[in-house]
């Protein structure tokens, strides 16, 4: 089968599941490797990976308008983006930016999105919730106490960018699950850490700060980029991250069906 014979591109890991949004969700998901031949796409996993690209030569030729290129990480997830192939598709998918979402614990309850009451804690995308004030930032911004409150927090940071040419798949963002943090009144920076969009680069950090009090997730590992000269191996390697990025794949220049072992992803 052209499975056994071309092999197969792994697919992301699955990310965290949380409810602090008020949804139950994913967060950060690996990108999928790139350049698969099994005429299907390397799925990213769970939390907004991005999936690794199709792959091409010149006896696997697709459509003109066929979607082969690599997906991106999900904004908002710190997913990782999907390896690259090769031909038209060589550059990986980039990865998705990170998030930080607090939850306070209100006197009503209720559900809508509204404007914050006096007093109470501001900053973000706002939303009322089952008895819980929510607050959503997908980028950079200031958390304002008015007064000392206890906050749940969920920080994910930058998903890291697929690998080029048969690359690996980006790491995800760490995903930072806090819970009854008591925080000063005070103005807090929220970074959101985003990814430079370049293939194989790492994902950027998401923090919440207050003087010398830091709340951090770092940022996935950028995925391995491949290559067809075995010489090259070393180049290949996935990058450190929160998660490390996928090993790219090599294959003897000229002779692209001979698949040697992939290369190591990079330490998490």
């Amino acid at each position: 089968s052209n499975e056994q014979k071309y092999g197969r591109a792994g697919q992301g890991g699955d990310g965290v599941v949380s409810a602090i949004s008020g949804v139950r969700r994913y967060y950060g998901g690996g990108g999928g490797g790139g350049a698969t031949r099994c005429y299907q796409y390397a799925v990213g996993g769970k939390g907004g990976g991005g999936h690794g690209a199709l792959y091409e030569s010149a006896d696997v030729v697709y459509s003109a308008d066929a979607d082969c290129a690599p997906g991106a990480g999900e904004n908002g997830t710190g997913g990782g983006g999907g390896g690259g192939g090769i031909v038209r598709t060589t550059a990986g998918g980039r990865g998705g930016s990170g998030v930080v979402i607090l939850r306070h614990r209100r006197k009503t309850a209720g559900c809508a999105t509204v404007t914050v009451p006096r007093n109470e804690p501001t900053g973000g995308v706002y939303l009322r919730r089952r008895g819980y004030g929510i607050h959503t930032f997908a980028e950079d911004g200031v958390f304002t106490l008015a007064r000392p409150a206890t906050v749940d927090m969920l920080l994910v940071g930058g998903g890291g960018g697929g690998g080029s040419g048969r690359g690996g798949g980006g790491g995800a963002g760490q995903v930072s699950v806090l819970s009854n943090v008591l925080l000063s009144a005070g103005s807090y920076a929220v970074t959101i850490g985003g990814s430079p969009g370049l293939q194989g680069a790492d994902g950027g950090v998401t923090s919440v700060a207050f003087d010398r009090l830091v709340f951090s997730a770092v940022g996935g590992g950028g995925g391995g980029g491949g290559a067809n000269n075995v010489s090259d191996y070393l180049l290949r390697t996935g990058r450190t991250g929160a998660s490390g990025g996928g090993g790219g794949v090599p294959s003897e220049q000229g002779r692209p069906w001979i698949v040697y072992a992939s290369s190591p992803g990079g330490e998490g």
